[in-house]
């Protein structure tokens, strides 16, 4: 009969494909253990770069730890006179009061919300000087009593491409949570974010303590929307609607956008590996999956050491330390013909030092000022005999000394890692090199992990076909 002849058919031919899927399979298994071996040579050599730059960053809080020691002793003073405001005449006072918070000195950007009186304040940083003078910087990333030094960082370029074979990355997101919740506020455009899906896992996440129960579920997507402001992860300058996901554990610590280094904390979401790895379907992904979008740009951690596609050392000072694009948006144009998507930055961080200062701010009556503290004047800018500051004594040679050799001994390691001639600069050509090879052999595999796909979809419309002719009405028209 007609019906029996085609569900033959079907049926031989879905035995040949999965056939061919076990032989693509073993291929499949055959390359990633050839790519084991670049894998090994890959992780180390750019762990001993990883080290060589843990070290010099160890060097770094030397450094801080030895301009800390001098505020302590205390020959210098991390406390001044912040502008914050005035008050009009009123009454018997014909001219306006000025007034001026003790302030303390912080790398992390200082609240606008310091007004005294009938105005706002101001909002800009405004250090009132021993001279009467004023010194103003924004109050984002402020420098004064500091001296600012940027990290060094791996930085790896990831594409689906060269993802492991038991990788199932969705993607990831800067996110923001409360210790104890079970929601994750995703800091993008809602509409930006819907690849993420109730059943995936949230696998990693940029700081230690937020995520300690494995494995952390996506359980709902979207169980609400909130307005925030998208500027400090630089996604826009104005506030935007986002989405909030559901976790099926709570998470062990809070995070914030901006955190108080001015660096944002990023989660990584996985497909469930035990939906993924199954039977036929093993290793497979979507026929129409992009091989290079989209790109995913991270900051090496221990447990990330040699993965991407290319590596480079970088010094930039910036904080974000992953973020994701579409290459593709490299070419888009805007009305004028000019290219405005560009490829996000990212970076290892920077680390202050508490400079100081070596006069000390005092109250009217000449007793210390401390934190919190306000004085007025009538005067924008006082005059130096109204007394707002007063000297501190010399720093003794220990304390100075300390400083020179912690920057010294920092100088020594720096110029190692990063000298054009240095053993690092080499094991980066070489790595990079290593990859070039072990790329083919990605890309190799990703070929055959579509293939898969295409053929396991093959084998589900045949599946399908042969449900539909166990159908009796359907068999007796094609039997009749």
């Amino acid at each position: 009969m007609a019906s029996e002849d085609i569900k033959n058919l079907i049926k031989n031919a879905v035995d040949v494909k999965k056939q061919q899927i076990g032989f693509i399979q073993d291929e499949i298994v055959i390359a990633d253990d050839d790519k084991s071996f670049y894998d090994e040579a890959i992780e180390k050599i750019e762990r001993h770069i990883f080290e060589e730059i843990e070290d010099v960053h160890r060097s770094f809080i030397d450094i801080q730890t030895a301009y800390q020691n001098r505020i302590d002793s205390p020959c210098r003073t991390d406390l001044f006179w912040r502008y914050v405001g005035y008050e009009d005449p009123i009454g018997e006072r014909v001219t306006k009061r000025y007034n001026f918070r003790c302030t303390r000195l912080q790398a992390t950007p200082y609240s606008n919300n310091v007004g005294i009186g009938t105005t706002s304040g101001t909002p800009t940083l405004e250090k009132l000087n021993p001279d009467g003078t004023g010194t103003s910087e924004p109050l984002t990333n402020s420098t004064i009593g500091f001296d600012q030094r940027n990290l060094y960082g791996l930085k790896y370029y990831e594409e689906p491409f060269n993802e492991d074979i038991g990788d199932t990355l969705i993607g990831s997101f800067i996110g923001t949570c409360s210790i104890g919740s079970t929601e994750i506020t995703i800091m993008n455009f809602a509409d930006d974010t819907t690849k993420y899906e109730a059943g995936q896992i949230i696998s990693r996440c940029t700081k230690d303590g937020v995520l300690i129960i494995d494995p952390v579920k996506i359980t709902e997507v979207g169980i609400g929307t909130l307005t925030v402001d998208l500027e400090p992860v630089g996604i826009a300058s104005t506030e935007a609607t986002v989405n909030i996901i559901k976790t099926n554990v709570a998470v062990g610590d809070s995070a914030f956008a901006p955190e108080s280094d001015n660096s944002l904390v990023s989660f990584r979401v996985i497909a469930d590996p035990n939906e993924f790895l199954k039977k036929r379907k093993k290793f497979q992904i979507g026929f129409n999956k992009d091989p290079f979008n989209d790109q995913v740009l991270s900051i090496a951690t221990t447990s990330t050491i040699g993965t991407g596609k290319s590596v480079f050392l970088i010094q930039n000072g910036v904080t974000k330390k992953q973020a994701e694009w579409n290459t593709g948006d490299a070419f888009k144009r805007n009305s004028d013909l000019e290219q405005y998507i560009f490829e996000p930055v990212v970076g290892p961080g920077r680390i202050y030092f508490k400079l100081g200062f070596d006069e000390k701010p005092i109250l009217f009556n000449g007793d210390d000022a401390e934190e919190g503290d306000i004085r007025t004047s009538d005067n924008r800018f006082p005059p130096e005999i109204e007394n707002f500051y007063e000297a501190l004594p010399s720093c003794s040679s220990s304390i100075n000394n300390a400083i020179t050799d912690a920057i010294g001994i920092s100088t020594t390691k720096e110029t190692a890692l990063i000298d054009n001639e240095s053993v690092n600069q080499t094991l980066l050509v070489a790595s990079n090199a290593l990859r070039e090879q072990r790329n083919n052999i990605s890309l190799k595999i990703f070929g055959m992990r579509k293939i898969l796909g295409s053929e396991n979809d093959d084998i589900d419309t045949q599946d399908a076909l042969g449900s539909i002719l166990e159908d009796p009405t359907i068999l007796d028209v094609i039997d009749d």
